[in-house]
């Protein structure tokens, strides 16, 4: 795996709420997968990386071209610590899906005026 998106990864958790616990159950892999994956151990599938974008709130060519900054991502801050469960993880990747899709078709509708 690239050693952009390894220090994106990384960055990214390590400015989150989330562990690499959470990460893990979220993605049904176990933490040696994330370590290894952080490690660059082991390469990380597609799948795992659009669902960790969705988690984050960021594109995957930003992950890819290191463009990851506290802006690019949604650095979710919560008034709860109870976000324990992949239900919740899963919601708030939808949320960053549809938030994400929205952006881009506002960029869309901006560069092309309301032709």
């Amino acid at each position: 795996m690239g050693e952009n998106i390894i220090n994106n990864i990384k960055y990214m958790l390590g400015n989150s709420p989330f562990t690499q616990d959470m990460l893990a159950d979220y993605l049904s892999v176990n933490q040696t997968m994330i370590s290894k994956w952080k490690n660059g151990n082991r390469k990380m599938s597609v799948t795992h990386l659009e669902k960790i974008c969705d988690l984050f709130g960021c594109s995957i060519e930003d992950v890819i071209n290191n463009n990851v900054t506290s802006k690019s991502f949604n650095n979710i801050k919560f008034r709860t610590t109870e976000i324990t469960d992949k239900s919740s993880l899963e919601s708030i990747a939808s949320i960053n899906k549809i938030v994400n899709n929205l952006n881009y078709m506002l960029k869309v509708y901006e560069e092309n005026g309301s032709k």
